[in-house]
C-alpha cells in the first residue's frame, strides 16, 4: 500500500475514533453521568496518547496526514453524536 494513502487511513481513524469518543465524553458530562463519564475519559485519555505518538512520527512534508486527521475529526464527530445518543439515549 502507498505510504501517503497509509499514513491518511491511519491518521483518519485514530482522529474519527477520537472525535467519537470526546463527543460521547461531552454528552455524557452533559446528563452529569459520572460513571460513565470515568470510563470514557479514561478511554480518551487512551487514545490520545497513541495519536499524538502516530503524529508525532509523521514525515511533515506529507498532507495527506493532515487531510486524514482533519476529515477524520469531523466525520468523528457525526459517529459520536450518533452513537452517544444509542449509548446514553436522547
Amino acid at each position: 500500500m502507498n505510504t501517503n494513502y497509509k499514513n491518511f487511513l491511519t491518521l483518519f481513524a485514530l482522529q474519527m475514533w477520537n472525535y467519537s469518543v470526546a463527543t460521547i465524553s461531552w454528552r455524557s458530562v452533559a446528563q452529569a453521568n459520572y460513571v460513565s463519564s470515568v470510563l470514557i475519559d479514561t478511554v480518551y485519555g487512551a487514545a490520545a496518547f497513541f495519536i499524538i505518538k502516530k503524529v508525532a512520527s509523521q514525515d511533515d512534508k506529507s498532507y495527506w496526514g493532515l487531510a486524514g486527521y482533519t476529515l477524520g475529526g469531523g466525520l468523528g464527530t457525526i459517529l459520536g453524536i450518533w452513537l452517544s445518543k444509542q449509548i446514553l439515549g436522547q
